[in-house]
């Protein structure tokens, strides 16, 4: 393969990205840890192949080198920061998207080289609003623009204390 997608972890988020990009004709290939997973996903077809994403040499048999994306849709908060290090230094120019529970990781996931973070507990708060002013009439690009104005505020409010030493 080469620029293709690797997909660690085939729960949900895995399942549905696979989805998307076979309906995109994008290449991928999927790492999962969890044998039966594995067993049914490639009986339906799936490139899926038994390995830790964290690991540099299941990495490197993934092609990583070759690789345009790495996403990381696991929920293990311990393996993460050390497997998207595992990546990025494995091929720095690859883009790292990595899932992560709390908002309070999403610092040390960069850190370790993640190109995107999606935290849950964020995006699903934001969607929660979303949601909450739909029901006031608002359309949901409206509420979504104020979502997104409330969003630009905070980063700017943060950058501010960043500057005077306050976080």
């Amino acid at each position: 393969l080469q620029g293709h997608v690797i997909l660690c972890g085939y729960g949900l988020n895995g399942r549905m990205s696979a989805r998307v990009l076979k309906q995109a004709n994008i290449p991928y290939l999927i790492l999962d840890m969890n044998p039966e997973t594995v067993r049914r996903a490639a009986a339906e077809g799936e490139s899926i192949f038994f390995g830790d994403g964290s690991t540099p040499g299941i990495l490197t048999k993934a092609g990583i080198e070759r690789a345009r994306a790495i996403v990381y849709a696991i929920s293990d908060p311990f393996v993460l920061d050390r497997a998207v290090g595992a990546a990025r230094t494995a091929n720095p120019k690859v883009a790292i998207i990595a899932r992560t529970n709390r908002q309070e990781d999403v610092g040390l996931l960069q850190k370790a080289g993640a190109t995107e973070v999606v935290a849950e507990e964020y995006e699903s708060a934001l969607e929660i609003i979303v949601r909450l002013l739909k029901l006031f009439g608002m359309s949901r690009s409206d509420a979504a623009a104020r979502v997104q104005e409330v969003d630009i505020e905070k980063e700017r409010q943060a950058e501010e204390e960043a500057l005077l030493g306050l976080s």
